[in-house]
Parts: structure tokens; C-alpha cells; sequence
């Protein structure tokens, strides 16, 4: 049953691939929209030399990256937006692949690798299609939709706990009592949630501005699916993140003298401070005892995760340069568990690779700070979602290792990343041709 499953699967992603190239009048956008909605589904054909699933997604990203090279985008592999990433991204590439060969299992390392391989694609995918300014409103409300579909299907397993929708979420942890939309754990889902809301309380300032009532009152009820599906992930890593996140975008955003739309900023913080803050009055107090209540307190939880990370010191020092190899931690190391912190564990696994990481981190940052800066408030609104969101995943990650552990929550963060990198390249683009990047022409579809 389950070959007959895996065949459909891969039957499924054909007639998608090719069905979009065929009739869509936009090949590359809805492949991309495809490839946005399905990045967090389970389920494949099983590699077992690599130990890992070839997901739709998968199949889709190889597609669109074949259709890029194959048109006038290919010049995108050179692009200096491009090649900031790319490079320390090959660099953990690289370095994943050496310990992949002295690793205990090297079939698991050498999977890790191809998902990062993979990871490189869809950032040239994302840049390589998201080109012209009508396509980043059409990427943000795809993204929604995807934001939503996850929202909903955690209101199911929120209500009925055992919920499965079978071939997109075959495996799960066994938190009964969290949700998890479609991803295998529930800190996985959270940071899934940790990346995407900010770019929906972002839109919703910018519908703000325009003034538009009917957009406001649609991404008022997205945001608050997603902070209410966040809620049932029960992921408290992700809570904090994201709530520093956007309390520090926001303070950014108000001390700046020449911001036109401060405003709409207060008027989306006030309605959406009045509704969470009523949704407190029932979910208040379960939150307190998710941080100090009984088994769930979190100065417990933290002693023995403290005794992995003191654990994790010597097995780096005695792994380096270049790691024990990727997934190697859990399965040799310390079977069923890993280091809680991802840069303990990307040390622990690829060694020096660490390195490649904070240099992807640097770029982002100092290309985020720029967006900051930038007098044009819809860069500066994108520029803003990307620093809550990367902000909020930093603080997470230094409990959680999910970036690392889970493909499906790193190819969510490439998604952005790739996102924001392809908004940036759109505005210097206009600016060279003496244009600007204005309402009229994000809209005009």
C-alpha cells in the first residue's frame, strides 16, 4: 500500500509540473506557488542510498530551476543578490559533504547534503522568478494561502487531536496535546509560524495606508489564525522570538522622524493589542503554566537540556574541522536526541560550516539594515517583516535546533530570504532606471 501511496505521490507531482508549464500564462510564478503551498507537506518517494523523501516539493524546485536556466533568467546564478548568499551556502555545502564521508552513516550526511544542495536551487529559484514588482504582492498572497491552509488544519488537530490528512503529514512526534499543521513536530510548526507572520502584519500596515477596509479586515483574520495556530503549537521558543521580533521592529518604526505612515502603524498595533488582548483573558493563564506550570516548567525542561549542551562541547572539539555529518548527532551520538541550540549542533555536525552560517546571517542582516534605511515604505514594511522574523528565529534557535533538524522549516526560512533578496533587487533595479517602486506599479497586474 504504502509503494502504490509513493507511486501516486510521484505520478501527482508530474501532472502538476508539467500541467503548470503547459496552461499556466505564468509558468514560473504558479510553479513557485506550488512549491510555496507543498514545502511543508510530508511524504515521497524514499531514497534509501540517501535516507530521505523526494517530496512534491522537491520535484517542483528541480522543475522551476530547469525552466530558469532554460530561459533568459539563467544570468540570475551571477547576480551580486544572488552570490552573497550562494557563496557561504555552498561553502556549508561543501563542508557537509567532507563529513558526509567520514561520517557513521554516511547515507544520512549525504541526504543532508542534497536537501542543502536543494536549498541552494530554491533561492535561485525565488530570485530567478519573483522579478517584476506585480510578483511580490502575487508571492505574499500565496504565502497567506499556505499560512492559512496550516492555520486551519491546526484549528482540526487543535479539536480533534488525532487528526491526519495521511499523505501529506505521515509521521508525527506523538505530542498529542500540540499541533503541528503538517510538519513532523510542533517547535517545527512554530517556527514555520515565527517566519511568516510578520510579512501578514506588515501587509496589513501596508492595506493600512491605502486605506483599504475590505484587505484590512482579511489579513486581521489571517494574522489571527496564524497567532492562534501558534498558540497550539505550544512552541514557546517561537512565542518569544516573534514577540521581541515585532516589539523591536516596532520601536524601530516609531523613533524614525521621516516615517509617512506611522499611523496606520498605530492603527493596525491598537486592533490587533485589543483583540489578543481579550483572547488573554481565556488563554492567559494556560500560557503561564506552558512557561512555570508543573511538568511544563521551563527551568525543568532547561536542566536537561543544559546536560546535552555541555555534552555537545567536547564531541565539537573532537569532530572538527569538519563534523560527525549531518542527522549523525541523533542517530550515533545520542540516539533520540540532539544538542538544543543550532549552532552548537551545526558545529557538532559540519564543523567549521558554523563558519559559512554567520556569514549567510551577516549578509542578511546588513542587507535587512539597509531595507530599514530605504525611503520607501513598501521595501521598508518587507525590510521590517524580515528583521522580526529573522530576530525572532535567531532568539528561538538558541534553544532550538529545528533550522538544522528539519528541511521543511529551513526551505520556509530560504523562502523568505529569497523573498526579501528578490524585493531589494526589484527596488535597485527601478532606481536604476529612475523609477520607483510605488503602489500603482506593486498592483499593477
Amino acid at each position: 500500500m504504502q509503494k502504490i501511496l509513493e507511486l501516486l505521490y510521484f505520478m501527482i507531482s508530474v501532472i502538476i509540473a508539467f500541467g503548470v508549464i503547459i496552461g499556466s500564462k505564468k509558468p514560473k510564478l504558479f510553479i513557485l506557488a506550488m512549491i510555496i503551498i507543498t514545502i511543508s507537506w510530508q511524504g515521497g518517494i524514499w531514497i534509501p542510498f540517501l535516507k530521505t523523501d523526494i517530496t512534491v516539493s522537491y520535484f517542483l524546485i528541480i522543475v522551476l530551476f530547469i525552466y530558469i536556466l532554460s530561459t533568459s533568467s539563467k544570468k540570475i546564478i551571477v547576480d551580486r543578490f544572488v552570490l552573497k548568499l550562494l557563496i557561504p551556502l555552498i561553502g556549508m555545502i561543501l563542508c557537509s559533504l567532507i563529513a558526509a564521508f567520514g561520517a557513521e552513516d554516511s547515507a544520512l550526511a549525504l541526504g543532508g547534503t542534497f536537501l542543502l544542495i536543494l536549498n541552494s536551487l530554491l533561492l535561485l529559484c525565488i530570485i530567478g522568478t519573483v522579478e517584476k514588482p506585480q510578483d511580490i504582492v502575487y508571492f505574499l498572497k500565496i504565502l497567506f494561502i499556505a499560512l492559512v491552509f496550516q492555520s486551519f488544519l491546526a484549528i482540526i488537530q487543535y479539536k480533534f487531536r488525532f487528526f491526519k490528512l495521511g499523505i501529506i503529514d505521515q509521521a508525527s512526534s506523538g505530542f498529542w496535546w500540540r499541533t503541528r499543521g503538517t510538519f513532523w513536530h510542533s517547535n517545527q510548526f512554530g517556527m514555520y509560524l515565527l517566519f511568516v507572520i510578520p510579512f501578514v502584519f506588515r501587509y496589513l500596515i501596508i492595506v493600512a495606508k491605502q486605506q483599504k477596509i475590505k484587505s484590512m479586515i482579511i489579513y486581521i483574520i489571517v494574522f489571527l489564525l496564524g497567532g492562534f495556530s501558534l498558540y497550539t503549537s505550544q512552541n514557546r521558543g517561537s512565542w518569544i522570538g516573534l514577540g521581541i521580533g515585532l516589539m523591536i521592529s516596532l520601536f524601530l518604526d516609531l523613533i524614525k522622524r521621516q516615517i509617512k505612515y506611522k499611523k496606520a502603524i498605530l492603527r493596525v498595533s491598537f486592533i490587533l493589542v485589543v483583540l489578543v488582548g481579550l483572547s488573554m483573558i481565556y488563554y492567559g493563564g494556560r500560557i503561564y503554566n506552558r512557561f512555570f506550570g508543573g511538568y511544563h516548567d521551563v527551568y525543568k525542561q532547561a536542566e536537561g537540556r543544559d546536560i546535552l549542551v555541555e555534552e555537545s562541547i567536547p564531541r565539537i572539539k573532537e569532530s572538527l574541522p569538519f563534523g560527525i555529518g549531518m542527522a549523525n548527532y541523533r542517530s550515533e551520538i545520542w540516539p533520540g536526541e540532539f544538542v538544543h541550540n543550532l549552532y552548537l549542533l551545526i558545529a557538532a555536525e559540519i564543523g567549521v560550516g558554523l563558519f559559512f552560517f554567520i556569514w549567510i546571517l551577516f549578509v542578511l542582516f546588513f542587507e535587512t539594515i539597509r531595507a530599514l534605511r530605504i525611503k520607501n515604505y513598501f521595501i521598508n514594511n518587507i525590510g521590517s517583516a524580515f528583521f522580526a522574523a529573522i530576530l525572532g528565529f535567531l532568539i528561538s534557535s538558541w534553544v532550538g535546533p529545528d533550522w538544522f533538524v528539519s528541511d521543511q522549516v529551513r526551505m520556509n526560512f530560504w523562502i523568505i530570504t529569497g523573498f526579501f533578496m528578490s524585493t531589494l533587487r526589484i527596488f535597485r533595479k527601478l532606481q536604476k532606471q529612475k523609477k520607483i517602486l510605488t503602489t500603482k506599479t506593486v498592483y499593477n497586474v
